[in-house]
């Protein structure tokens, strides 16, 4: 595909893309926020464990696939629900 013209600026991986996007400490930061977030959500009430487990299935799907705007913004929601969503304890 390179002798066609196609240029591949990617990694094909998101986690990756941010390690060498923005450097070591973002990277893992990027990857402490989407594990936090799976965690908590897992932790929380039936509801909160769906959007975890949405979490869980778009970042399978970004260790072998690029991104998309689309995509990375619902990935953020998701990852906001998550992060304040009350846990089973709280009311």
């Amino acid at each position: 595909t390179c002798q066609q013209g196609f240029f591949f600026n990617s990694s094909h991986n998101i986690f990756i893309d941010r390690l060498l996007a923005i450097g070591w400490l973002g990277g893992i930061s990027f990857m402490a926020i989407v594990l936090t977030a799976i965690y908590s959500g897992i932790r929380g009430k039936k509801e909160t464990r769906v959007l975890a487990y949405a979490i869980i299935l778009i970042t399978c799907y970004y260790l072998t696939n690029v991104t998309s705007v689309a995509l990375e913004l619902l990935l953020w929601i998701l990852l906001l629900q998550c992060l304040v969503a009350p846990k089973k304890s709280q009311r």
